[in-house]
């Protein structure tokens, strides 16, 4: 775990509650290669408002045993939420490139990504250009005696990147544990808590968020074999 919730000096601290309620899906085309595609619903408040919606999609290419690489594209609205919100609605086009690499030992597996995204944000202000870099690991276990059951945890770092406009370069940090269940066909549910401390574009807020996940994963389709 890279365990970097530490909060940034002089930042202001604000804590909120959020659901996030996400679905994934990886498509086979054939060759190796794949379509990833996931829509993302955040919620602030557990489910009362709206924090964002997430749309993001990706093709991949598994250049040998348990290592990707691809690149997609997302869109994501931003609304108003929480106890510093954000001025308005505004809107980001993002691009990304990921590395995926996964291995196991004996009972456990764990799954690696690296991801570099370079963002445009839509704000009331002007357009702002942005790069970041994110680092995530998750670790994962099948609960003692059973097939179906399992526990998963990780980390993931958020940095900006130079050129940018960010005023530090900690952008946030996500720590996770959930409990998820696999089920007949290949579908799986996964369900838990998040710790999200994110900070704001000012420098000065850093957002604690205390967060519920609900995720379903969509079997492995093959649409062309």
């Amino acid at each position: 775990m890279l365990m970097l919730t530490a909060s940034p000096a002089a930042a202001e601290s604000v804590t909120n509650g959020h659901g996030w309620y996400n679905y994934f899906g990886e498509y086979g085309l054939g060759s190796g290669w794949s379509w990833w595609t996931e829509v993302q619903a955040r919620r602030g408040d557990g489910i009362v408002d709206t924090q964002q919606y997430l749309f993001r999609t990706s093709i991949l290419k598994e250049v040998r045993k348990g290592l990707k690489v691809g690149g997609g594209y997302g869109f994501i609205r931003t609304e108003p939420y929480g106890k510093a919100p954000v001025a308005t609605t505004f809107d980001e086009n993002r691009l990304y490139q990921d590395v995926l690499w996964s291995h196991a030992r004996e009972k456990w597996s764990f799954a690696h990504r690296f991801r570099w995204e370079e963002r445009q944000l839509m704000l009331r202000t002007g357009t702002l250009w942005t790069q970041r870099l994110r680092y995530r690991l998750m670790v994962r276990r099948p609960l003692a005696k059973s097939r179906n059951w399992y526990w998963t945890a990780g980390d993931e770092i958020f940095l900006s990147v130079p050129p940018n406009k960010a005023p530090k370069a900690f952008d946030q940090n996500r720590l996770m544990a959930l409990l998820g269940h696999s089920f007949s066909g290949g579908w799986r549910v996964e369900f838990g808590f998040m710790e999200q401390s994110l900070l704001q574009r000012n420098g000065r807020i850093l957002e604690n968020n205390h967060t519920f996940l609900l995720q379903l994963f969509a079997p492995n389709w093959k649409i062309h074999k």
